[in-house]
């Protein structure tokens, strides 16, 4: 199984340069495993040799999280509540059909 990790990345949100600390911890654990991860900006591969680890989900349009495969990892970082005005309602939708 390859794996790739995928920052959501809205032009001029540098609000999710948050993420790169967590994601940098992320590659430098799949090296000591002996694994190349790369990290990708908004595109999501749809092989389904790829596993997706997917930084900044909520920030995905409504129909967005319809193309993401069924073996994709969501990374959530954030304390969550229904109802959370932070969150769009369609994120919760999304976190429960995905692992997080």
């Amino acid at each position: 199984m390859r794996y790739q990790i995928v920052l959501i990345y809205p032009k001029g949100f540098v609000y999710v340069e948050g993420f790169r600390e967590i994601i940098e911890m992320l590659q430098t654990d799949f090296a000591a495993l002996g694994e190349q991860v790369p990290v990708v900006l908004n595109e999501v591969s749809l092989d389904p040799n790829v596993t997706t680890i997917l930084f900044g989900a909520h920030l995905l349009p409504a129909d967005r999280d319809i193309q993401l495969p069924p073996q994709t990892i969501i990374y959530n970082a954030e304390h969550l509540v229904l109802g959370n005005w932070r969150f769009p309602q369609h994120y919760y939708a999304t976190l429960s059909r995905f692992e997080v």
